[in-house]
């Protein structure tokens, strides 16, 4: 019988810790990969809601112009009894309106959990990636969203669905074209 020797021994058991850490990366990278899909999931729920909304708004404007002209209508005939129905609705309809707002609100800010700002050192290991116009940026390979981050120097803000702002003003801070803060310093 052939004894082992303890270099053969060496490998041998080097070759099990290293199958079972290459093992352990190929699981930790599927699970990131399942995240990184779930957060995309939940933004698309997200985008999906927030067009919902857009779309009630639209409506809620198309009833107003169409009670208003009702309104109009009957305030012809009987003026006082018009502006009492008119008033009473238009509370039920604000109220109606308030708490479907708020409804959205939350059922979106329960999927929508602001980051904190990410510095420099934080955000060095991440990337870019492009969609259409669209600009988003992953850290340890997870979508950054409702944050600041500064990114090679430039302060730069993600929305909440992960897109990167630019061409507007936020917190007070205006982000030009290439979605740049224009101040340098970020008060935290």
């Amino acid at each position: 019988m052939d004894s082992w020797s303890s270099e053969s021994w060496n490998f041998f058991l080097l070759s099990g810790f290293e199958k079972d850490l290459v093992r352990g990366v190929e699981d930790s990278h599927n699970k990131i990969d399942s995240l990184s899909r779930e957060v995309a999931n939940r933004h698309k729920k997200i985008d999906s809601i927030s067009q919902r909304v857009v779309e009630l708004e639209k409506r809620v404007v198309s009833l107003e112009k169409m009670l208003f002209n009702y309104a109009t209508a009957i305030s012809q005939q009987e003026p006082e009894q018009a502006a009492k129905v008119l008033s009473n609705f238009m509370q039920d309809f604000n109220s109606s309106c308030a708490q479907a707002k708020s409804h959205v609100k939350t059922q979106t800010s329960a999927q929508v959990k602001p980051t904190k700002h990410l510095n420099e050192s934080e955000t060095k290991a991440g990337f870019w990636k492009t969609s259409g116009s669209n600009k988003y940026y992953y850290v340890n390979g997870t979508m950054i969203f409702n944050t600041w981050a500064q990114i090679n120097g430039k302060w730069h803000y993600f929305t909440g669905n992960g897109k990167m702002a630019v061409n507007t003003v936020v917190d007070g801070y205006e982000i030009d074209a290439d979605g740049e803060m224009h101040d340098s310093e970020l008060n935290n």
